[in-house]
């Protein structure tokens, strides 16, 4: 069950990372306060990492205390009650393993102290309760990013159709909308675009020439400033592979500070490669292989000189 708590503990940081990392357009008590919140989740899994240590092996997990220790000497604070209340429960959650797990070797005999400091633990952060971001109800700046990307898909989805022997040159371009109060908090210095690129489906014509150790994933990234609102790049992908492939291109936006901002958007094609000779290769041999078992067969003419003649009445 704790192994199960890690885990959901583990998730609940990371899915708060990525909010954090998405709010280009939040203000900073509300990024404070998503970084407390994953900072309790933090705090949580170095507790639960604690007690699973200690009551297995009798020592604790030396990497989640020096992490409880970092987190006490953490002096920030914020203007929100709420959050200050919890930053306050980590610390006393710092302390209180430091009281109960020295700096020598633990025992398993006080297991029952330790899932009492769980227990502890969830209340005080219950009780604690940091208060919604403000980002979540009403956003100040307002900054969109949008994109066009080409070639594109048919409109009944059908796959862009490539040579094997070919490269894709995919152009990416779009604007940045800033809002009505444009850089109230930080203001987009340049865009990120990444584009990856996966073999979902590998055909079943293959090719004798390759091994099939052909490279079938890419990952390529480039940076450039808009102008006038306005940007556009390009890539150059290959897909040796014969198949169904997927090409996700995302965007993502690099404030005055040089930090990256995963706000998005993403869009994904999908390419089918191929490669004609190898077809009308197949294509052939099977008319040849046809060809020859018919030449096997008798013909009509043969079949009618074995046919007996009726008797005469």
């Amino acid at each position: 069950q704790l192994e199960k708590c890690l885990t959901e503990y583990k998730e609940a940081s990371s899915y708060a990372f990525a909010l954090y990392r998405s709010a280009f357009d939040a203000d900073s008590s509300s990024l404070f306060n998503v970084n407390t919140i994953q900072q309790c989740c933090n705090c949580m899994k170095s507790v639960i990492s604690t007690i699973i240590s200690t009551i297995r092996t009798g020592r604790s997990n030396l990497g989640e205390r020096q992490f409880l220790s970092s987190n006490k000497s953490d002096s920030s604070s914020s203007s929100d009650p709420p959050v200050n209340a919890t930053i306050k429960v980590m610390h006393e959650i710092s302390n209180a393993m430091d009281k109960l797990l020295p700096d020598t070797s633990s025992t398993a005999t006080i297991s029952h102290k330790l899932i009492d400091m769980l227990s502890w633990s969830v209340s005080s952060f219950v009780k604690a309760s940091p208060s919604f971001p403000r980002f979540f109800f009403q956003t100040l700046q307002n900054t969109v990013v949008k994109l066009a990307v080409s070639p594109q898909q048919s409109p009944n989805q059908e796959p862009v159709s490539l040579r094997a022997d070919t490269n894709l040159s995919l152009k990416v371009e779009g604007v940045v909308q800033r809002g009505d109060r444009p850089a109230l908090f930080r203001h987009v210095k340049s865009v990120t675009i990444s584009v990856s690129t996966a073999l979902i489906s590998r055909s079943s014509v293959t090719n004798p020439n390759i091994k099939g150790n052909e490279s079938t994933s890419v990952q390529l990234s480039q940076t450039v400033e808009p102008h006038n609102d306005y940007f556009s790049t390009s890539f150059i992908l290959p897909f040796p592979a014969l198949g169904i492939h997927t090409a996700k291109v995302d965007a993502g936006v690099v404030d005055e500070n040089g930090v990256i901002w995963n706000t998005g958007p993403t869009t994904t094609i999908t390419i089918k490669s191929h490669d004609d000779s190898i077809l009308r290769q197949q294509q052939q041999q099977q008319q040849q292989m046809r060809a020859r078992v018919h030449g096997l067969q008798p013909s009509t003419s043969q079949q009618s000189h074995f046919i007996k003649p009726p008797t005469a009445s």
